[in-house]
């Protein structure tokens, strides 16, 4: 017989930075119009769009922004852009999946203008020494996420040199209320701040053609503020919290869950791939294939993920961990975990359910 669930009226997400709740708010504001194109013969109309981008723009700290959806055309239409444009691209393959896909979707022609980055294996984030080979191979252009997906490992945007381009995903760093790093252009997944999919939004310091970025582009009614508000959300809900002691939940989970799994007998059986921001953890549990703990754990109400990939219906473990050399089964052993707006009183009850689960899939499989 299964475990009774937790004593919560809500689904506990410890995916939630990559999956969380869509604001029914928010959304319905963006999409409350009478026709998906507005009437830009009329004046009005445009300049209230004009006037919602600019708002988002102060926001940021940037001069001009478009729509940009987080999908493998809209990635792939980038890199084409930019190589066309006689960028000489450094890539991080630890940046949105479907930006992983462009990359490999790409003619050899285009490719050869790309320098894949890559983590460092020890450090788990992208290393001075990645980013002086990719300066001697000729890059121009970065693009590099502040957290690298599935890992969550943070990257020092500000040791990339001034003379190059800057091309940052914010996404993860808006979620968790870090500080935004200097960049030429970011790139902002609206599915990280609530918003449905494909919205999404490219600002930058010079108009997108000064880049070799395409003109063309279809603006859409209310998608400005929309981001605006949900930023503004953010940030107040961060000054909310700013006279409270912080407290990494990440790191009393795992030590409960040690704890939990030391009096089972299995002291040696998690570790952490790599530090990571507070309130998130790239978790290992040795020897068993996560997506079993994951199914497993929906009857207690938890929702765990072993990466991007897993999240948007792959059976394939964390293609960030494949392409930084671990092993399928290494890679299996992730669950890459956040721990935001749950309550500190519930870690030692999640820790005990899933040290429970995993012990159970152990003696399954020995």
């Amino acid at each position: 017989m299964a475990d009774a669930p937790l004593n919560s009226s809500d689904y506990l997400m410890l995916d939630r930075l990559q999956n969380p709740p869509l604001n029914k708010e928010l959304n319905q504001y963006l999409i409350d119009i009478k026709t998906a194109n507005y009437q830009s013969i009329f004046p009005v109309q445009s300049q209230e769009i004009f006037k919602e981008k600019a708002a988002l723009c102060e926001l940021l700290g940037k001069k001009f922004s478009r729509p940009f959806s987080f999908n493998l055309e809209s990635f792939y239409c980038l890199l084409t852009n930019l190589c066309s444009a006689n960028w000489k691209i450094a890539l991080a393959l630890s940046s949105h999946d479907m930006l992983y896909c462009a990359y490999w979707e790409l003619p050899l022609q285009y490719r050869e203008n790309i320098f894949p980055l890559l983590p460092d294996f020890t450090s788990g984030s992208i290393s001075q020494d990645s980013i002086n080979a990719a300066l001697n191979w000729g890059a121009n252009c970065f693009i590099v996420p502040v957290l690298n997906e599935d890992i969550l490992t943070l990257n020092a945007i500000e040791s990339l040199p001034q003379n190059v381009i800057k091309v940052v995903d914010i996404s993860y760093a808006l979620a968790l209320n870090l500080p935004l790093p200097q960049a030429d252009i970011m790139l902002l997944n609206g599915e990280n701040l609530g918003i449905m999919r494909p919205f999404g939004i490219f600002a930058s310091n010079e108009y997108w053609g000064v880049y070799g970025v395409s003109n063309n582009f279809l603006e859409i009614p209310r998608l400005y503020e929309t981001f605006r508000q949900a930023i503004m959300l953010k940030n107040s809900n961060a000054k909310s919290a700013t006279n409270e002691i912080p407290i990494d939940l990440a790191r009393i989970f795992f030590d409960a869950l040690c704890i939990n799994l030391e009096k089972m007998g299995m002291r040696e059986s998690c570790y952490l791939f790599y530090q990571t921001p507070p309130n998130t953890l790239a978790l290992g549990l040795k020897g068993i294939k996560a997506r079993n703990l994951i199914q497993s754990l929906l009857f207690d109400d938890i929702g765990v993920i072993n990466g991007q990939e897993c999240l948007f219906g792959f059976a394939r473990p964390s293609f960030v961990l494949r392409e930084m050399g671990y092993s399928e089964a290494q890679a299996r052993e992730l669950l890459s975990l956040s721990f935001l707006d749950i309550s500190s009183s519930l870690i030692p009850e999640i820790a005990q359910k899933i040290a429970k689960r995993y012990l159970q899939l152990r003696n399954l499989e020995h």
